[in-house]
């Protein structure tokens, strides 16, 4: 700016030099052709013969108006600064006519606090001068560097230099105008020092012949806000051919880079009009485009980038797309707007921090093709208005409600827009959803749902729901009866109706109601029939079912006896039972009795007597009386006949004498006489050995195919010891006594050693010790350390063998295999936790052998076979994967009798089985499933979409493969369908090589068939034994 203000002074210069020098004199009088007319604001009219004695008058009276009544030409007496007018407030009324003058500088200047209002008329600088003098600053028209003006139907024209070309005819850098109906010839010339201190304009029409030019100082690069201010509200800016000026236009933006300022130029023709856009397609007639458009109380606002429009947008505004959004990081929202795709695509992530409405208005031809993220407690379906969902645009999945966070997604309307579920009456009039007992035969529920036409293709399930959501196997129409053995108690059930990939389910709670509760009849299973006096009842263990004659099905419950403290008497014995039905909703509590017999006690254990030491002694020396553990009653020496010994009788050496203890009377009931020998006096007979009988223990060895040698030995009480020693040192002793009860120790070659106890009851403990070869052998082979026991499993986890596995410290994490003798696929390992709470070890693998767990430190476990006995798998191929994965709990059975191998599984139900193999924690959610869907979709097990669609072979072997950490294979898999290039490729070929699956044959893998139930166990059990 400071070069270019240089160089209009030296023109002038240049310029001055070559003019004739005119006559300054102060207080010259103006020439003038034509009068002027003064009205004051009073309403005085005044004509004057000189202009130079109207305007005089003008400005110094408040509120008037000089109306000129002719052409007035200023004479050059008048100075090069033209007309000044600095104070004052009145009108000049050019009524038609024209005032000019050749002024080098400006025709008239506006300044402090002057008010003018310019109208009907021209104003026009006649000035000519060199090439150079056509600057901003010179040949003025009209120049405002302060006060009030108003332009009305005006023409200014500046002057010209040699070449023709007009200086400014607007020439502004302060105080405020407004322009309406006026014309310009020459530029309109703003000039701002800062972009704080911009002149005041509003220019609602006019015609600009020659451009405009705008400098503002300290702008980087342009100022358009500021642009736009120097137009009347709804004003624009059009070329000669009505077409938009875009003022953003980098065409039209230039830098000052001495002055640091920022210049608009246009130099051509340009029109100032009020204009309101009617944009179609982003567009307007008039040539503007826009990316977006803020709709507020019915006003739409149009804006040239969707950011300052999202700015610009408030809370209850409509921000709608009018162009493709490309290219960006993230848009955040976080004013409850509603946001109008509108048919386009915004290539950003979004975050919505807030409740706001999105929508397609163009029919879901829109779309976000980067990641949606909803915050705060929001799901997505908290955005969508009824009737409308997310779905994504090259798999066509829908996405669920509940999401948080999808991709590449469209808005589309749902084929389904809502499910009706109802009870009916066998005539189908409506029924309550409260039945009593036994009447569900003749209810049924019945399922409708509002289809839009074209939705293709409706399927219906029916399910049941508990603690997790149940198929029922071949339940697929609109009508469901109810079973009719359904017991006392709450149920809830589920139809899903799907159509082009889109599910919407609706529930209903039924209730069964007991108004007589069923009296189940039969009696309880004993584990004895018989007691022994002494013995409280509850030694007697109840067990079995009562049955239910009303509907002919067993009932289970739990069997007590009414006092199990009671010790009976001798003889037969009614004992009271109770039975505490498991659905005590329908069934009432029943009791009744069994006879038992109960025994007579035989004391037991030797009476007290005084031993005799010497010759010559009698019985009476032997003090016989009886064991004071016995009941009251009489003992005496008998022959062998029975016949009472007298005390006198001489006792013989090593000779055994008979006694009889004959119960009191008032014991007799219960105890029976008790019969003995005693060797009272002993004396050596040479030899060795002392008085008394003995029998000497039998021992024999044997040696083994193997090498090993077993040494057996029969000891005088019946208790057996075998030991045997291996060819590498290893021993194992095992000793079984008469009672059954058995101990074997085993001390392994490696140093590891095994206890296994088992009392006479059958219960099993078993204690291992591994040592620190043992585990580096094993682990340098890659197999698993064997622990030197070996156990059988039980059915009963109250009565399963324990085994107590102790690692070397700080060996970390070890694979351990407890040979187990019955072992099968349902066989597993349950972790006894310090606290005595139990859990099922998922990963514990049946081997040939036993069972392989991982163990670190040490555990304690109980080996169960938790096999499950489904009806309709004990004949089927996938029995045994069944059978594996049902005893882990990974898959349930769709009743306690029913697994449905040959029914299809939805996707919700794998996140449930992969989420549960991960040891996942599931509980909460606001559906059964919503935990293992954010666990499956941080995982990147699955994106989380359509929990109700039908698991395909692709999805089930993919979404295994990202459970396993996605490894990647040594070879490709040489299916004819499955394409290198398919999402699925890399997963069957992890499984073909880990030999999870080999297709269905024929080079086929059939990847878009449904996975059964049985086929998903099959894939998950050897998975686990990869």
């Amino acid at each position: 700016m400071k070069k270019r203000v240089l160089s209009m002074f030296m023109a002038l210069a240049l310029c001055l030099t070559l003019l004739p020098a005119p006559a300054f004199a102060e207080g010259a009088e103006i020439a003038e052709s034509g009068a002027a007319q003064v009205t004051t604001a009073g309403g005085t009219e005044q004509v004057y013969g000189s202009f130079n004695d109207a305007w005089s008058a003008a400005i110094k009276s408040e509120g008037s108006t000089l109306k000129l009544l002719s052409d007035v030409e200023l004479s050059k007496e008048v100075g090069e600064d033209g007309l000044p007018v600095s104070e004052g407030s009145f009108t000049l009324d050019l009524n038609n006519k024209t005032l000019k003058g050749a002024m080098w500088y400006q025709l008239l200047e506006v300044s402090g606090t002057a008010n003018i209002t310019i109208k009907n008329g021209s104003l026009v600088n006649t000035q000519t001068g060199p090439a150079a003098t056509a600057t901003s600053t010179n040949l003025v028209a009209l120049k405002i560097s302060g006060g009030t003006v108003a332009l009305d139907n005006v023409n200014l024209t500046s002057g010209i230099n040699s070449e023709g070309k007009h200086s400014s005819a607007l020439y502004i850098t302060g105080g405020s105008l407004t322009v309406t109906g006026s014309t310009f010839t020459g530029e309109v010339g703003v000039f701002c020092e800062n972009s704080g201190t911009r002149p005041a304009l509003s220019i609602a029409d006019a015609t600009l012949n020659n451009g405009i030019f705008y400098w503002v100082a300290d702008a980087q690069a342009s100022d358009t806000a500021g642009l736009e201010a120097i137009f009347a509200a709804g004003s624009m800016l059009f070329d000669q051919n009505s077409k938009y000026i875009d003022l953003a236009s980098k065409e039209y933006w230039h830098i000052d880079i001495e002055n640091v300022a920022a210049i608009f130029l246009y130099t051509e023709g340009c029109i100032v009009k009020p204009h309101t856009h009617e944009v179609v397609n982003g567009a307007c007639a008039c040539g503007a485009t826009f990316a977006a458009s803020v709709t507020q109380n019915g006003t739409v606002t149009y804006y040239k980038d969707f950011h300052t429009a999202l700015d610009a947008a408030k809370a209850g505004d409509t921000l709608t797309l009018l162009a493709d959004v490309q290219g960006g990081n993230r848009v955040t929202i976080d004013k409850a707007i509603t946001f109008d795709l509108n048919g386009h695509e915004i290539y950003y992530d979004v975050t919505m921090k807030c409740k706001i409405t999105l929508k397609d208005s163009a029919g879901g031809t829109g779309k976000i093709a980067l990641w949606l993220r909803v915050e705060n407690g929001l799901t997505v379906g908290d955005l969508l208005e009824p009737g409308y969902a997310l779905r994504n645009a090259d798999t066509k999945e829908w996405y669920g409600e509940t999401e948080q966070m999808v991709r590449n997604l469209t808005v589309q309307q749902v084929p389904i827009t809502s499910v009706t579920l109802t009870a009916r009456n066998a005539d189908g009039t409506a029924a309550s959803t409260s039945i009593p007992y036994g009447t569900t035969g003749g209810i049924k529920l019945s399922a409708s749902c509002d289809a839009k036409t074209g939705a293709g293709e409706l399927s219906c399930q029916w399910y049941t729901i508990g603690g997790t959501l149940q198929l029922i196997d071949g339940a697929t129409e609109p009508v469901y009866q109810l079973p009719a053995d359904l017991s006392v108690g709450e149920y809830t059930y589920r139809v899903t109706f799907t159509a082009d990939g889109y599910s919407k389910s609706a529930d209903i709670p039924i209730t069964i109601t007991a108004t007589n509760k069923i009296v189940p009849t039969g009696e309880p299973t004993l584990s004895a029939k018989t007691l022994t006096y002494g013995q409280a009842l509850s030694a007697v263990k109840l067990s079995g079912k009562l049955h239910d004659n009303v509907n002919n099905k067993d009932v289970e419950g739990t069997f007590t006896w009414a006092d199990g403290t009671v010790k009976p008497n001798a003889g037969s014995y009614e004992a009271a039972w109770k039975f505490t039905p498991t659905d005590g909703d329908t069934y009432a509590e029943t009791t009744g009795t069994v006879s038992i017999t109960v025994n007579k006690a035989k004391p037991t254990g030797d009476p007290i007597y005084t031993k005799i030491t010497a010759a010559n002694k009698t019985l009476k020396d032997a003090a016989l009386k009886p064991n004071t553990s016995w009941p009251t009653g009489t003992i005496q020496w008998v022959d062998k006949d029975g016949k009472e010994l007298p005390d006198t009788t001489e006792v013989k050496a090593n000779t055994a004498y008979k006694w009889i203890f004959t119960p009191g009377a008032e014991f007799a009931a219960n105890y029976t006489t008790a019969i003995g020998e005693l060797t009272l006096y002993s004396v050596s007979t040479g030899g060795g050995g002392g008085g008394g009988s003995s029998s000497a223990s039998k021992t024999s060895t044997t040696t083994n195919a193997d090498g090993s040698v077993t040494k057996t030995e029969t000891k005088s009480d019946g208790t057996v010891v075998e030991t045997t020693t291996g060819k590498d040192g290893s021993t194992t002793k095992t000793e079984t006594k008469k009672d059954g009860s058995s101990v074997t120790e085993t001390k392994a070659a490696d140093g590891s050693t095994g206890t296994v106890k088992t009392d006479k009851n059958g219960q099993t403990e078993a204690k291992t010790a591994l040592s620190s070869k043992a585990i580096e052998d094993a682990k340098k082979s890659g197999e698993a350390v064997k622990a030197p026991v070996e156990v059988k499993a039980s059915r009963n986890s109250n009565t399963a063998p324990t085994v107590k596995v102790e690692l070397p410290k700080g060996t970390g994490e070890t694979k351990v295999e407890i040979p187990v003798s019955n072992v099968k696929p349902g066989t597993v390992a349950v972790l006894v936790h310090p606290d005595g709470t139990e859990e099922i070890v998922k990963n514990s693998l049946p081997t040939e052998d036993g069972i392989q767990l991982t163990v670190n430190g040490g555990a304690t476990v109980k080996i169960v076979d938790n096999s499950k006995d489904f009806a309709d798998t004990r004949n089927h191929w996938a029995k045994d994967a069944i059978d594996f994965v049902s005893a882990r709990g990974l898959v349930n059975g769709m009743s306690g009798t029913t697994y449905a191998p040959n029914a299809s599984t939805t996707r919700a139900q794998l996140w449930t089985i992969l989420a549960r193999q991960n040891d996942a924690d599931l509980n909460g959610g606001n559906t059964w499933y919503e935990k293992a869907q954010l666990w499956s979709k941080d995982k990147g097990v699955s994106d989380g979409a359509n929990p109700n669609g039908t698991i395909d072979r692709a999805q089930m072997v993919t979404m295994l493969w990202r459970a396993a950490g996605q490894p990647t294979a040594g070879g490709t898999a040489n299916f004819t369908d499955v394409p290198a290039d398919s999402y699925y490729a890399n997963a069957v070929s992890w499984a073909v090589e880990g030999g999870i699956t080999t297709g269905i044959g024929g080079g086929r893998f059939d990847p878009n068939s449904t996975c059964t139930r049985g086929q998903i166990a099959t894939f998950l059990w050897r998975t686990m034994a990869e």
